[in-house]
């Protein structure tokens, strides 16, 4: 050990020494609660924050007359309510089948725009181009992406993934495909399906995805649209 490194580990021994520890004791015993009482209003401030923006939000759009839901509409918690009890895809088709292609909805500290109507999408779009919405919540799962990301990021990924918008190759190669593996759900579904029973439509459809994908992105068969399990209720 050379004589700088001793000096400095000499000179932080003399500083601990020297140190209270009584007073420090003292310190932490206050530090400690103050900092457990402190996180938890500091969240529920960030979370009153947040309630006030998306009702001022929320207020703004019904004044200005974009539907909205009010038989199941709660002053404080919106449609909270209505979305515990269902999927977050159901409470989207309810509530374009009530309202139409435009409607907004607030669950607790969130307003949104579900926009259904072609229309009015490409409108926002094209005309706006307004930016996505916060995904903070889901980032973990999506990650930094095309779904996530806006402009000039955006854009950076958008022209890496260009070539899979070729016409030539949605005709050539995804169409086929996907035509192809339809017709194996229905070989599958109908044999399968009880009489007058119901059919798991979006388990169905979820496997046609990833049969697409894999043979199209990668020429690999996952199969997964010949496997029965349980889509048949």
């Amino acid at each position: 050990m050379d004589t700088t490194t001793t000096g400095l580990l000499s000179a932080l021994t003399t500083r601990l020494d020297s140190i209270d520890q009584s007073a420090v004791l003292r310190a932490a015993a206050i530090a400690v609660p103050v900092a457990l009482v402190s996180l938890p209003l500091m969240t529920i401030g960030r979370m009153g924050s947040k309630f006030i923006d998306a009702k001022r939000t929320e207020n703004a759009l019904i004044a200005a007359g974009v539907p909205h839901e009010t038989e199941f509409w709660h002053p404080v918690w919106g449609i909270g309510e209505l979305m515990a009890k269902m999927s977050v895809s159901k409470v989207m088709a309810f509530l374009t089948e009530r309202h139409g292609g435009a409607v907004i909805f607030r669950g607790l500290h969130k307003t949104s725009l579900l926009v259904t109507d072609p229309k009015i999408a490409q409108l926002i779009i094209g005309k706006y181009n307004l930016p996505k919405g916060d995904y903070s919540s889901v980032e973990g799962l999506l990650g930094n992406s095309m779904l996530t990301t806006n402009g000039a990021e955006w854009s950076h990924k958008r022209k890496a993934v260009n070539p899979a918008f070729r016409v030539s190759f949605l005709q050539n190669i995804l169409l086929p495909i996907t035509v192809d593996r339809t017709g194996e759900m229905f070989d599958v579904m109908f044999p399968n399906s009880p009489a007058g029973g119901s059919v798991n439509l979006q388990d169905l459809f979820s496997k046609i995805t990833l049969d697409v994908i894999g043979l199209a992105g990668f020429e690999y068969v996952f199969f997964y649209v010949i496997l029965v399990g349980s889509f048949c209720d």
